[in-house]
């Protein structure tokens, strides 16, 4: 996995690739983060398409794979051995604040992913 200091400040990733950029602007800690948030949507695509076997070309915005991948991040990232190691997680906010409100089955959708 290559991470690449460009001056997109997007920081896109390229599953393809297996690829990311970080922009340029970013602190050591800030790069840090992102790329830990990036590693666990690598991490997070490869045991889902091992799972179900399907086109990594649905794991792009706007789909719902994508989204399921952005919901799961935050969650990954409050385990200890992950937290511990990510300075710029320091029991920060949600990226996506209303991931905490969405339920299925009155049940938080967070706990179920």
């Amino acid at each position: 996995m290559l991470a690449y200091i460009l001056l997109n400040p997007i920081s896109p990733r390229y599953l393809d690739n297996d690829s990311f950029d970080i922009f340029y602007l970013n602190s050591e800690k800030g790069a840090l983060g992102l790329s830990l948030h990036e590693i666990i949507h690598f991490v997070w695509f490869y045991v889902w398409n091992n799972h179900f076997n399907d086109n990594y070309k649905e794991y792009e915005t706007p789909n719902l794979k994508w989204i399921l991948s952005e919901m799961v991040v935050e969650p990954i990232m409050r385990d200890e051995r992950v937290k511990s190691i990510n300075p710029y997680f320091e029991g920060g906010g949600c990226m996506y604040p209303y991931f905490n409100i969405l339920k299925i089955e009155d049940k938080p959708i967070l706990d179920i992913l």
